[in-house]
C-alpha cells in the first residue's frame, strides 16, 4: 500500500489553509494531521541493549523470520521474553532475533 497520496494531501491541506503566514505554522499543522492520522516512523532495533530499553507491551517483527511477539517484563542481559498472537507460551526475543522493527509502542498512543 502507498500512503504517499494520502501524506501529500495532508501536507497540501495544512499549506493551503496557511498561505501567508510563516512556513512553520504550515510544517506544524501538516506533522499534526500526519501523526493524527496514524502514520508513524517504524524503528528498527539492531541491538540488545536498544530491545531492553522498550517498554513492556511493545510489538515487534523480527529479522530473521518476520515473526510478530508482544514484549514481556521479564529481561535478562540477553535478550527478553516476547509472546506470539496466539500463542499462550512466551519466546525469548534474542540476537538472532535481530534486527527487529518496532511495529507499536504503548506510550505513543494519545
Amino acid at each position: 500500500m502507498n500512503d504517499v497520496p494520502h501524506i501529500a494531501s495532508l501536507v497540501h491541506d495544512a499549506i493551503r489553509r496557511n498561505l501567508g503566514r510563516p512556513f512553520f505554522r504550515a510544517a506544524d499543522e501538516a506533522a499534526a494531521a500526519i501523526t493524527t492520522a496514524g502514520y508513524t516512523r517504524r524503528r528498527l532495533i539492531t541491538t540488545i541493549d536498544e530491545l531492553l530499553e522498550l517498554p513492556v507491551g511493545t510489538v515487534i517483527r523480527t529479522g530473521d523470520m518476520g515473526q510478530i511477539y508482544e514484549l514481556g517484563d521479564e529481561k535478562r542481559a540477553k535478550g527478553r521474553d516476547g509472546i506470539a498472537p496466539g500463542h499462550d507460551m512466551s519466546h525469548w526475543v534474542d540476537g538472532f532475533d535481530l534486527p527487529a522493527t518496532v511495529l507499536y509502542i504503548p506510550e505513543e498512543e494519545s
